[in-house]
């Protein structure tokens, strides 16, 4: 059909009857993936893959790829029916996101180190220069200063290890 053909870039009378190797890639023709996509639709009926396959000019395409056997009314094998849709564009659209994503993910893990992190610590130094202070003077709240000291570091802790999660590289 017209589809076949854009993806293909064969016509009917060039491509029906000849075999599915023509669409793959010099890589996966080497490992037998066309061979083993007929076996598997044989035997299951039926047989489903997403990979790179090649048009007649030479340039690839990533395709959703559906290879189904065909049958007489005895059950005997007649040959195979193959669709096959380019996905390319979803696939460069999934890589980009995923790029977006990553980067979106860094900045957060960035952010969280260098400005919640920095504040947390310096604000534990606060703390823990008040906690001092207090016990020098003998007062009661110094245990109250060394509690919030104390937890103000491991909010600082707790944010530099969501941060490396978010951000593996060197901060």
């Amino acid at each position: 059909n017209e589809g076949a053909q854009r993806n293909t870039g064969y016509f009917e009378d060039e491509i029906v009857g000849r075999h599915c190797s023509c669409f793959y890639t010099p890589e996966d023709i080497r490992l037998g993936k066309p061979d083993a996509t007929l076996i598997i639709a044989e035997s299951k009926g039926r047989c489903e893959e997403q990979g790179w396959h090649v048009r007649k000019d030479g340039s690839r395409f990533y395709a959703d790829t559906v290879l189904c056997a065909l049958r007489d009314s005895s059950g005997r094998l007649r040959g195979f029916v193959c669709i096959r849709r380019d996905i390319t564009e979803k696939l460069i659209l999934e890589q980009k996101l995923l790029e977006i994503a990553e980067r979106e993910q860094k900045r957060i893990g960035q952010d969280l180190h260098d400005s919640l992190g920095q504040r947390l610590t310096g604000i534990g130094l606060l703390a823990k220069a008040l906690e001092e202070r207090l016990a020098a003077q003998k007062r009661p709240e110094a245990k109250e200063a060394a509690v919030l000291g104390k937890q103000l570091a491991e909010a600082s802790n707790e944010t530099r290890r969501l941060a490396r999660g978010l951000y593996s590289a060197d901060l």
